[in-house]
């Protein structure tokens, strides 16, 4: 029987000469006739293309061109193919006769490292070295029964897996080395000199030395398709069993520095990779076309949200009105402000948002809901857009803004905070396209909150 390899080996993106493209991702996504092709997401726009898969994608260092290994009968066991990350240009660099798997570029993409059949007789793999020019493949000496290498940022090492133990050689096959004796979808970085790999549910940090591992992050669930670059390591977690089973993939973000989170939710998925800064990809089901999507992706990607149906997490909710509890979670994550249990009001003990509440008010961005006495926070209340104004102008510390941006604001409390959110660009009304109006009293939306701290949070 062929032997099926589900994971891909990520490729490493260090600091190195060549700079990479920002924003672009990939992964094997499985549509509606169960046949899963690679997908590619620059920049936020995301591209399926048209070629059905059982292995990779593996992104090349410019995020340029994208490796995987063709489903595709005609060809013998799975051959390898290249393609442009914008989906045109395929080239079969591969015969399928030795059932090339989990491809892995060379720093200078001249070449690919797999795992292959080097005899006729498929009953043991190793690494191998596809030469893209030439066309010649070669087996790493002492190899044999490896299976997805991911080639060193130097070039001068692989790595790989072989009978659950991550091992280490240099590419002529010298000075091999056992890393763990346990583990599995071995990847370099985030650090030149640092491997990370997967052990049961957890993943795992060591070095070329092989010290004990270091736990980076436990997890729910099975995993696979580490990759890693200086900013942090990406990883692919989903429920289910074997290829057709798999279900709720979500891919994580873990930065070297700062908060992990899910990056996206990608359904019924396989592969991962990603090259340059972290992009967007559509975080939630119930989102699509809205006017705020790329906002809500924002916010997710950030961590400032996860969404609004826990644990599944798969929807925002766009037009749902945004709570005063909520809106003080959402303030705390974006602006990273300390969490407090003394808010100093008498309805937020029994809060689940206790802690943040108290957080904006020493920050000084709420001073309750019934003036004067300002004793209450009122949480389950639903925000106004004249407060939402409020809030974002004592948060971000505008200056006075111009008077007179809108028709229907000059009696409200919150004009003035509102000519300054407009002065900021942070607003521009709520009846498009004349934007003569704020809607000062009309509860402000998920959606539209989002839009809010985009503009007066991320892009200031």
């Amino acid at each position: 029987m062929r032997r099926v390899v589900l994971f891909l080996v990520a490729l490493v993106v260090f600091m190195l000469a060549v700079p990479v493209a920002a924003g672009v991702i990939t992964y094997l996504e499985r549509g509606d006739d169960g046949v899963f092709r690679p997908v590619v997401v620059r920049n936020g726009k995301k591209t399926v293309i048209d070629q059905a898969a059982i292995s990779g994608p593996a992104l090349n260092r410019e995020g340029s061109r994208i490796a995987f290994t063709l489903d595709d009968p005609s060809l013998g066991s799975y051959a390898l193919a290249v393609i442009d990350s914008s989906g045109g240009n395929v080239e079969i660099v591969g015969d399928g006769s030795w059932g090339e798997l989990d491809p892995s570029w060379s720093p200078d993409g001249q070449r690919l490292v797999m795992s292959w059949y080097p005899t006729v007789v498929m009953h043991q793999t190793a690494v191998g070295v596809l030469n893209l020019e030439t066309g010649e493949v070669h087996s790493v000496p002492g190899t044999e029964g490896g299976s997805r290498p991911d080639w060193s940022p130097s070039g001068e090492w692989i790595l790989f897996e072989r009978e659950g133990a991550v091992w280490a050689t240099r590419r002529d096959g010298s000075d091999e080395r056992m890393i763990a004796t346990n583990g599995r979808d071995p990847t370099w970085g985030p650090a030149p000199n640092q491997i990370t790999f997967i052990q049961g549910s957890d993943l795992v940090r060591t070095s070329l030395m092989g010290e004990p591992g270091i736990v980076v992050r436990s997890f729910e669930g099975s995993l696979e398709s580490p990759t890693c670059r200086p900013e942090g390591c990406s990883v692919l977690t989903y429920s289910g069993v074997g290829w057709d089973g798999r279900d709720n993939a979500r891919a994580w973000f873990l930065p070297t520095h700062g908060k992990a989170g899910i990056r996206a939710h990608l359904g019924r998925s396989a592969g991962l990779d990603a090259a340059g800064k972290p992009g967007l990809l559509d975080y939630f089901v119930d989102d699509n076309g809205i006017v705020h999507e790329d906002a809500i992706n924002r916010i997710a990607l950030e961590g400032i949200s996860v969404g609004c149906d826990p644990p599944e997490n798969i929807r925002f909710c766009p037009g749902d009105a945004v709570t005063r509890g909520e809106m003080a979670a959402f303030l705390v994550r974006a602006l990273d402000l300390t969490r407090s249990d003394d808010a100093g009001f008498e309805d937020s003990a029994e809060s689940v948002f206790k802690r943040d509440i108290g957080a904006i008010a020493a920050a000084g961005v709420t001073y309750g809901c019934n003036p004067p006495q300002n004793d209450l926070y009122c949480p389950r209340k639903e925000l106004t857009r004249g407060e939402m104004a409020a809030f974002l102008v004592r948060a971000l510390e505008l200056p006075p803004g111009e008077p007179d941006h809108f028709v229907d604001d000059d009696q409200s409390v919150f004009a003035a905070d509102i000519d300054a959110l407009a002065s900021a660009g942070i607003t521009v009304g709520c009846n498009p396209p004349e934007n003569t109006l704020f809607c000062p009293d009309r509860s402000i939306a998920r959606g539209e909150m989002a839009t809010f701290l985009v503009r007066g949070v991320l892009e200031r």
